[in-house]
């Protein structure tokens, strides 16, 4: 509950929902606080914007309606995504009036032990628990994302895609669990294989129970 994983992903998933029922200025308006919740909500845009084709019918697999994607009114409903880049534009001019860099949030990444490098030389960077484990986690996570890519679209192959390569080049896997937990295309799939286990209960505890080990240090924390 500290951190913005639950607002962040109610925001990214009404977006679709907006894009799936065409509501253009709810989508606008949910757009800001998306963007302004985390930085890659901006990088987010490209995959919505995906999904918002093949909702119109502009984007089919790898195939694009040129004719259809000019149309005046195609471009008319695409200035909804606009109101991303305005409003990082301006988070970004707030930052440089309050300590002199447009892109601060990265800077203070830093104290974090994070900085830009290619994503796979973020696993196993040390040899403590936690590393190992999200190391581990997240390997898991890539390699059932390779192995589901054909049952989804374009967009949400996207979604996946980003939502796991942008945090990597942080250099830091320490909070990949909280990052995967909002990419929802991957779990939809997941509980609906997990609903017809017969060991279905069993399957559920064990994904409790390494939940809570994530979380081990700020519970021995409680308990202490």
């Amino acid at each position: 509950m500290f951190y913005t994983e639950a607002l962040f992903f109610t925001c990214m998933i009404f977006c679709f929902f907006s894009i799936y029922y065409k509501r253009h200025i709810a989508l606008s308006l949910l757009i800001i606080p998306l963007v302004l919740l985390r930085p890659n909500g901006i990088i987010l845009l490209i995959p919505m914007y995906l999904y918002f084709l093949e909702r119109i019918g502009v984007l089919s697999k790898f195939k694009i309606d040129f004719a259809l994607l000019f149309t005046k009114r195609i471009i008319y409903n695409s200035l909804a995504f606009l109101t991303g880049p305005i409003t990082f534009s301006l988070f970004c001019v707030y930052q440089y009036s309050m300590t002199g860099y447009f892109f601060a949030f990265s800077i203070a990444q830093k104290g974090w032990y994070k900085e830009f490098m290619f994503p796979v030389l973020s696993f196993f960077r040390d040899s403590s628990f936690n590393n190992q484990f999200h190391s581990v986690y997240t390997i898991i996570i890539i390699v059932y994302a390779f192995l589901i890519r054909k049952k989804l679209p374009i967009s949400l192959n996207a979604l996946i895609l980003l939502s796991l390569l942008f945090p990597l080049c942080s250099g830091s896997v320490l909070s990949m669990s909280r990052f995967i937990s909002s990419i929802f295309p991957m779990f939809i799939i997941l509980s609906s294989y997990l609903y017809n286990l017969k060991i279905k209960h069993t399957v559920l505890f064990v994904v409790l129970i390494l939940h809570l080990v994530s979380y081990r240090a700020w519970i021995l924390d409680i308990i202490n």
